[in-house]
């Protein structure tokens, strides 16, 4: 589900490739068990097929020579599922930290020439803050969450045009479902938007953030 590839075993070490993948699965990160999930992650990703071949596996010894630990290796593997959308969460939270700092640091400077409590200072310091936290945000979802290179402000443009149909239709959500459903527009919110947070996420990794080489229907795989 996490990579958009039917596969029976996701931790089998027998995989076969063409060479012109190896540089590719060279920069892939990871090593043991939590490699392989990245691999068929980064797969997933950019269209590579994977296709899945039956073999006869023999345990010798009831798989004493499995080098797989349990606990260590499993919350290794499921680090990797967790990685990315923890970085996105965290990213959100660090960019909202950053928008309350700065609409407060403004807020206290334009209070400062008589003009902090007024509509023009608030509108001023909450476009300014916002602003300039969103910047950070794309920026840190960018490389950090999902690891583009290349033109800082590639996809800036796509960025904004979805952060402002975020911001539309959580206005146009919380309004029905409190009209439809009688809860107060606050509850209302923390639902919807944390449905459109969800949708944001896949948005920008499928659409803002585009994984920047593909593989064609030449790169065949193996998975046995």
């Amino acid at each position: 589900m996490a990579s958009g590839l039917k596969i029976q075993d996701t931790q089998t070490g027998l995989r076969a490739f063409d060479s012109s993948l190896l540089e590719f699965f060279c920069r892939v990160p990871g090593e043991g068990f939590d490699y392989e999930t990245e691999m068929l992650l980064a797969c997933g990703e950019r269209k590579i097929p994977v296709v899945t071949e039956n073999i006869h596996t023999v345990y010798q010894g009831k798989n004493k020579g499995s080098h797989f630990r349990p606990v260590r290796d499993s919350l290794k593997v499921l680090a990797v599922f967790l990685g990315r959308p923890g970085r996105f969460v965290l990213a959100s939270l660090f960019s909202a930290l950053a928008d309350l700092l700065l609409f407060w640091l403004l807020e206290q400077g334009f209070r400062g020439l008589g003009k902090g409590e007024t509509f023009s200072g608030i509108f001023t310091a909450t476009l300014a803050a916002r602003s300039l936290s969103g910047i950070l945000n794309y920026l840190l979802n960018r490389r950090w969450v999902f690891g583009r290179r290349g033109k800082p402000f590639f996809g800036f443009w796509r960025y904004l045009f979805l952060w402002a149909g975020v911001m539309a239709a959580s206005a146009a959500l919380v309004t029905g479902v409190s009209a439809l459903t009688g809860i107060p527009p606050e509850a209302a919110k923390i639902f919807c938007d944390g449905a459109l947070f969800l949708l944001s996420y896949q948005i920008q990794k499928r659409w803002v953030f585009p994984a920047a080489d593909k593989g064609g229907e030449s790169h065949g795989g193996a998975d046995g």
